[in-house]
């Protein structure tokens, strides 16, 4: 979608300066310019070593351009492809990913494309995560008019529900797998499904495979109610050291709240859960989520833009009624703003045990 120079900024630094590229047909160039509109806006917002630094940016009239650091590297795709790598050197590798998705979830960034194509490891042995147009952030995203819902997948990498628009965090983590699954192998999963949608075991392919095996099958499930709920607990998995939380607790980003009488959320400091939203689509006080009798319910406190809640999230989300509390049950996902075409501003996610 775009045109990649080599270029040196006034101090003499090298960079990498990228342009959309120009076609003649109106709306795949506006498609293209917004995409790197995307990434630059994004971009400009993240600061984590595994992540490709943003330099500057421009957009004026058609024309715009992005500067980033110049990575001295390849691809896992042209270093891995036809070549497994053993799992000690894939959990180094995949660690370096995995801390970046949990910056970046922390953040509200949903990655959405993670892929060989978008890692680079560099001369000094450093991953970065490259090419963020497919990135959402809030409601930043790339807006292809053709489709009720935005849909950034690549097939073979991308999780299944990503094909109807549904990107979650969880998305990201079987696009971790899969990546995983690449670095074990050598081998593009999408060559290795099961009947039912799984990923086969990495094993099945690279018998010198082991610990990492189960790793890639549950951050692959094609249910995304059965993956890690967090980076977090892929990092912890992939480690030896995942521990199951059997209390209930909610799910933002990187990071687990454990319920135990309620949890406010908004953008007030004291709210149990604060989230920076410097738009302000967010309420300071906006939500609550509180137990009785041994049930969980949510209840929107007024907020300007809505709570929404859905039992199933290809559906659709439904908007709550202030002061009209509902019951919340497993894996329910709890979105605060909703917009039919960009989908959920944020998402919170209510999870009764387990990981």
């Amino acid at each position: 979608m775009g045109i990649v120079h080599l270029a040196g900024n006034p101090s003499g630094k090298t960079v990498v300066v990228k342009e959309p590229k120009v076609t003649g047909d109106p709306k795949q160039d506006c498609l293209y310019l917004e995409k790197l509109q995307v990434e630059a806006k994004i971009l400009s917002n993240l600061n984590h070593m595994n992540i490709v630094k943003y330099e500057d940016s421009y957009v004026g009239g058609n024309s715009a351009y992005l500067v980033v650091e110049y990575l001295d590297g390849e691809s896992w795709e042209k270093l891995f492809s036809g070549k497994s790598i053993s799992e000690d050197d894939a959990e180094k590798y995949i660690l370096q990913i995995l801390d970046a998705l949990a910056y970046m979830h922390n953040q509200n960034v949903i990655y959405r494309d993670l892929k060989p194509h978008n890692i680079m490891l560099t001369k000094k042995k450093v991953n970065k995560l490259i090419d963020f147009g497919g990135a959402k952030f809030f409601y930043t995203q790339i807006r292809d008019p053709t489709f009720q819902h935005t849909q950034v997948f690549t097939p073979g990498w991308a999780a299944p529900e990503q094909m109807w628009g549904g990107a979650s965090f969880q998305s990201d983590i079987y696009g971790a797998g899969a990546t995983l699954f690449f670095l074990l192998t050598g081998k593009p999963p999408g060559l290795y499904l099961d009947a039912h949608g799984g990923l086969k075991p990495p094993s099945d392919v690279n018998h010198r495979v082991k610990r990492m095996s189960n790793v890639v099958v549950k951050a692959t499930d094609p249910d995304p109610n059965k993956r890690y709920q967090m980076i977090g607990d892929m990092i912890s998995d992939v480690q030896g050291k995942l521990s199951v939380v059997s209390a209930p607790h909610l799910i933002y980003g990187n990071t687990k709240y454990t319920l135990s009488g309620e949890l406010t959320v908004g953008r007030a400091d004291d709210c149990d859960i604060a989230i920076s939203d410097p738009a302000k689509f967010i309420s300071s006080y906006h939500t609550r989520i509180y137990e009785q009798k041994g049930e969980y319910w949510v209840e929107d406190l007024g907020s300007l833009n809505g709570t929404f809640i859905t039992h199933d999230p290809q559906a659709g989300f439904s908007k709550l009624s202030p002061k009209s509390p509902r019951k919340l049950r497993d894996n329910d996902p709890i979105a605060l703003c909703y917009h039919p075409r960009l989908g959920p501003y944020v998402t919170l996610k209510f999870v009764v045990g387990g990981n």
